[in-house]
């Protein structure tokens, strides 16, 4: 088993759909000029913010606010005729928002918050102490 091999094979699988959510997402001029793939913006910019989210490629917020959420206000905004596509990207914006509200979740139920908490509470307390005298 080539190691280097497989982990090539992994992040060539991961970079190709980033690199063409990029290009389909970059050209926002031809989607302005173009009334016939006017509609395909959006629907780009949700699956690019899908994609993103599934490689972790950019920060949560950055995929919310520059991709899903901008998806569902153009097409809002846009009033796409298809509604299997608007419910596909307010679908997209539901389930990435519940799946990082669930890991702030279970990141703050988790043992190594509760000791860095406590950290942090003791060394709150020592600095008081050190200050007050």
């Amino acid at each position: 088993m080539n190691f280097g091999t497989n982990w090539r094979k992994s992040y060539l699988f991961s970079s190709i759909p980033i690199s063409i959510a990029h290009f389909f997402t970059s050209d926002v001029q031809m989607y302005q000029t173009h009334s016939d793939v006017a509609p395909l913006y959006p629907m780009a910019l949700s699956l690019c913010g899908s994609w993103l989210g599934e490689t972790r490629s950019k920060s949560p917020s950055e995929i919310i606010d520059q991709y899903l959420e901008k998806s569902v206000a153009l097409m809002e905004e846009r009033h796409v005729s298809g509604k299997e596509a608007m419910m596909d990207a307010y679908l997209t914006l539901a389930r990435y928002t519940d799946n990082q509200y669930r890991r702030v979740e279970r990141h703050m139920e988790s043992s190594a918050f509760e000791a860095k908490r406590s950290l942090l509470q003791k060394n709150k307390v020592s600095l008081k102490k050190e200050y007050l005298y």
